[in-house]
């Protein structure tokens, strides 16, 4: 069949029409301008659809971020009587920005692993801890401070500040009590008392392992020891074991204690000891943050 007699499609005839100069012009003006506008909302904190930020996805909304800043602003200007005029005082206004910022990634971080951990903060826990701040220091002075210095109304102090707080204080409780969460302190302490039982000397094993300020470089030595002078978990054990003996690990507050009772006479006992710490809550979670998928909009 002759090519003139071939039919054009109405799809094809679409294709022709977009790709003529003059259409294709208008059409690259468009994508031209469709993404100088991409990058001004990035820039300005809109290209995550009014988030400052995203953290694994969940956002931080500029309007949080804002409301923090000048907070935080407000505090140091009528507290601190921070000038932000000038060169100077933009340099301090972007390190305010950036430690905001900063802030609220970290709290969101702990809510993140705060519900993976099942823990939860509810409205009647955050009420409670405000009245007790309240009560500390004369409810309506407390509500008249926040406002001064901060701008803030006693619900803005309740989101921004108690709420964070206690997810912290909770995720740190689980974290201290959490062998899981502290496997590496864990092992080493076990390890140690592995190497007491096969016969290391205690006194070697504390140079070479404790981490006890007070007594790693002098062998683990406490001295003689009385009721009440020592956590609870070390007194009940080093009270219970005979002279000559070794504990096994400890778990206490400041992490995995292996204790020795050199010594016993009359209500006190001579006690060496071995200190492995747990991680750090700092740590713990400036790790978290450093491996969070985070992503920041707003400019500083």
């Amino acid at each position: 069949m002759p090519n003139n007699q071939v039919k054009e499609s109405p799809q094809a005839g679409f294709i022709n029409k977009i790709t003529s100069p003059a259409v294709l012009k208008i059409f690259l003006a468009v994508t031209v301008v469709a993404a100088g506008v991409f990058v001004i909302l990035n820039w300005t904190g809109l290209g995550g659809f009014g988030a400052a930020a995203k953290v694994n996805g969940k956002s931080i909304s500029t309007t949080d971020f804002n409301k923090n800043v000048d907070a935080q602003q407000k505090y140091q200007k009528e507290f601190q009587k921070t000038d932000f005029s000038g060169a100077e005082g933009e340099k301090k206004l972007k390190s305010l920005k950036e430690e905001v910022l900063n802030k609220l990634i970290e709290d969101e971080v702990a809510r993140q692993e705060a519900d993976k951990q099942g823990i939860k903060v509810i409205q009647e826990d955050v009420n409670k801890d405000y009245e007790n701040m309240a009560k500390a220091n004369g409810e309506s002075k407390f509500e008249e401070t926040l406002s001064n210095y901060y701008g803030f109304s006693k619900e803005d102090f309740k989101k921004y500040n108690i709420t964070p707080k206690l997810y912290r204080q909770k995720l740190q409780e689980k974290l201290t009590d959490s062998d899981e969460m502290n496997k590496e302190a864990k092992t080493k302490a076990d390890d140690v008392l592995k190497q007491l039982k096969n016969g290391a000397k205690f006194e070697d094993m504390t140079k070479r392992y404790s981490q006890d300020a007070g007594s790693s470089q002098n062998g683990g030595d406490l001295g003689m020891v009385g009721r009440g002078q020592v956590v609870q978990e070390l007194e009940q054990k080093a009270f219970a074991l005979n002279e000559g003996e070794t504990s096994d690990v400890i778990k206490t507050s400041n992490g995995y204690n292996i204790i020795k009772v050199e010594e016993k006479k009359d209500d006190k006992v001579h006690l060496r000891l071995i200190l492995i710490k747990t991680q750090s809550f700092t740590d713990w979670l400036s790790a978290k943050v450093k491996s969070a998928n985070v992503q920041k909009y707003v400019k500083i």
